[in-house]
């Protein structure tokens, strides 16, 4: 289970929830665009309500949304390049009924933005896949590992790329934690959605490239300073290298060593 207010590299806490001994950053406050679907909330502000962006994460909140037991509000945030976002559980002893969840929009590589989104929203899953486990009687991975959060990261790989699994079926403790988190998604494979991040995301990554180069239009320069960043994916050494993806690294080290 995820710790109380501590997302994937730093701590975000609800605006109501402010005061503590840990200050830690909020959304931005303001007007905001809001799509709901079921349980599953998304905010949108002015400079994150392009059309492609909206597309792009209103098509992951509506297929994500049938498996939520609990209301979730996901906000399109600014944040260190390397943080991809957090989510900070509800309190309901501070009258607080929902998980809040922040996305960096400012994340280093763009091409990571459905990783971040299924990360974060996925630790609002963990208390589900526990609950299955311990009816099943299955031992799952555990929440966190070395420089991984396991559960978090396996459950975005299943939804995204669900044929890194394969190879480490034969471990026990992966085996249990893919069956359940195939029996929390009632066998959806998300093949549809997948195929859908396809094209979504061509129009996502056409996007931030107009809005990068009219802005050195802008500038009049050839290039982006140091407070403009490139697009990632437009570096000529650029190869697509998502995080969760590091929970397969952690366990070829941890599980695969200790079996042999």
């Amino acid at each position: 289970m995820r710790e109380a207010g501590r997302g994937l590299f730093g701590r975000f806490f609800h605006p109501e929830a402010r005061g503590g001994s840990d200050q830690a950053k909020a959304p931005e406050q303001g007007e905001a665009s809001v799509y709901q679907n079921g349980q599953a909330e998304l905010r949108f502000k002015e400079y994150h309500n392009q059309p492609e962006t909206r597309a792009l994460f209103t098509k992951m909140a509506d297929h994500l949304a049938p498996f939520l037991d609990h209301p979730v509000k996901v906000w399109l945030d600014h944040n260190d390049s390397y943080n991809p976002g957090g989510n900070t559980p509800r309190r309901p002893d501070m009258q607080i009924d929902f998980d809040m969840v922040t996305i960096n929009m400012d994340y280093w590589d763009g091409n990571e933005l459905p990783d971040c989104f299924f990360h974060e929203v996925g630790h609002s899953l963990e208390d589900q896949l526990a609950s299955i486990a311990h009816q099943d009687g299955k031992e799952l991975l555990p929440s966190s590992g070395p420089g991984c959060q396991y559960q978090a990261d396996l459950i975005a790989c299943y939804i995204l790329r669900p044929e890194e699994f394969q190879k480490y079926l034969d471990i026990p403790a992966v085996k249990d934690t893919y069956q359940a988190i195939e029996q929390l998604f009632s066998g959806n494979n998300f093949d549809e959605l997948r195929k859908a991040l396809v094209g979504l995301m061509v129009d996502y990554r056409h996007g931030v490239e107009t809005r990068y180069q009219a802005s050195l239009a802008r500038l009049n320069i050839p290039d982006a300073p140091d407070n403009l960043a490139r697009p990632a994916w437009l570096a000529e050494d650029y190869e697509f290298k998502p995080f969760n993806s590091r929970s397969f690294r952690a366990i070829e080290k941890v599980y695969r060593e200790k079996q042999d």
